[in-house]
């Protein structure tokens, strides 16, 4: 891991955390504590907030747990959700602990944190960076 306030580089995807602080287990985005990662924006594509949903709805899981609880929601093979997983390890959102002799994955972003987090990459990408404009087009438009 890098040191607090070094560069975080993207990962094998061309994608990875956004910002400027790197996802280790110190440093002021880490609130004093907490497991769940608050101040700090990753990327997580659609599909993986589709593994992350059911840590956020149930808590920390079982593999088997959440494979089941995945394939309920999505049409993906088992291996394609183990890969979506190993992205999240790999960008710190996910982690992994030995639990009562079994691995159990936790959330380390909340889903707070992830919906402000889009909804800002929209603000940033549609709006300008202005949320008076989303509220604007919501207004004129209630069937959005």
């Amino acid at each position: 891991m890098g040191r607090v306030g070094a560069p975080v580089p993207a990962g094998p995807d061309g994608r990875g955390c956004r910002g400027d602080l790197p996802l280790d287990h110190r440093g002021p985005h880490r609130p004093h504590g907490s497991g769940v990662l608050t101040a700090v924006r990753l990327h997580v594509t659609e599909a993986e907030s589709a593994v992350l949903t059911p840590l956020w709805r149930r808590g920390p899981l079982s593999f088997a747990s959440l494979i089941e609880e995945v394939k309920a929601a999505q049409p993906w093979a088992d291996a394609t959700i183990k890969t979506l997983l190993h992205r999240l390890i790999q960008k710190g959102a996910v982690k992994s602990v030995k639990e009562d002799g079994r691995q159990r994955y936790h959330a380390l972003i909340d889903r707070q944190t992830y919906v402000e987090g889009e909804v800002q990459d929209l603000l940033d990408r549609l709006f300008d960076g202005k949320p008076d404009r989303l509220v604007a087009l919501l207004a004129d438009r209630p069937d959005l």
